[in-house]
């Protein structure tokens, strides 16, 4: 560098040119060493101002405008990327693969509106079939259709359909009377009063000895109870359910249950 200040202190600033130059590929010190050699050059030269002075200040608003440029640029594609995930041209060149995440999100809204309307449905179908059962119940049991009974409604349909009895509605109206009377259609219903050392259970109330004689299910279990009654019913001992002989059913109802083979 020094060879080029002196060839040009000598010459007159002949090579400034070359100078301006050879700085653009010189480090931060040097450029620093090659302004105060210009300011010498200056003096001995007699130029108001050196073009070596106005090349380092090109240099400087050059460098200044691509930094904040770049620093623009970057914000702009990164905006841009954040607001139009895939769609925008800068979206695959993201450190984080936005595309991913945004098809994640989408799929997850997706299957969870799907599950939202397959419950939906079958809530639906669930409340439709009960609105439907609470009908035809209502229609056959008549003055003895009970609140309490709407909760075993399938199971009962379910059951008297297996034996043809689910349009009977002499034999219906015989077993919501006796299921109301004897426990209010509560399964855990267990009675204060004993026979022998067994107290009645469940909905209509069996000991558990006979209980066992109809059914090997559970005593406390709806289902069982009701298939229980109905084969007590089908073995002529229905009789032996109490509240079948007290007022309130019936007369053509309690003779249908009392002659049913």
């Amino acid at each position: 560098m020094n060879k080029y200040l002196k060839q040009c202190i000598d010459e007159k600033a002949v090579c400034i040119d070359k100078l301006s130059k050879k700085l653009v590929s010189l480090s931060i010190i040097n450029r620093v060493m090659v302004v105060s050699f210009n300011i010498k050059l200056n003096i001995k030269t007699g130029n108001r101002r050196s073009l070596i002075c106005e090349h380092v200040r090109g240099n400087y608003k050059i460098n200044f405008f691509a930094k904040y440029t770049a620093r623009a640029g970057f914000i702009v594609y990164l905006t841009a990327a954040l607001l139009f995930g895939s769609v925008s041209p800068f979206a695959a060149m993201m450190p984080i693969n936005i595309n991913e995440d945004v098809r994640a999100l989408e799929k997850s809204l997706v299957y969870s509106t799907e599950v939202q309307k397959k419950e939906k449905k079958v809530k639906t179908k669930k409340q439709d079939k009960t609105v439907i059962l609470q009908e035809k119940y209502k229609k056959l049991a008549g003055y003895y259709y009970y609140p309490n009974v709407e909760p075993y409604l399938p199971e009962i349909d379910n059951i008297l359909t297996s034996k043809g009895l689910d349009n009977n509605a002499l034999f219906i109206q015989a077993m919501f009377f006796i299921g109301q009377h004897e426990s209010h259609w509560n399964t855990g219903s267990v009675s204060a009063s004993s026979v022998g050392s067994e107290h009645p259970t469940g909905i209509f109330q069996f000991l558990p000895s006979t209980f066992r004689t109809v059914s090997r299910g559970n005593i406390y279990d709806e289902t069982d109870q009701i298939y229980a009654f109905v084969t007590m019913v089908e073995r002529g001992r229905v009789d032996e359910f109490a509240t079948l002989f007290i007022p309130g059913l019936s007369p053509a109802a309690k003779s249908y249950v009392l002659s049913y083979n």
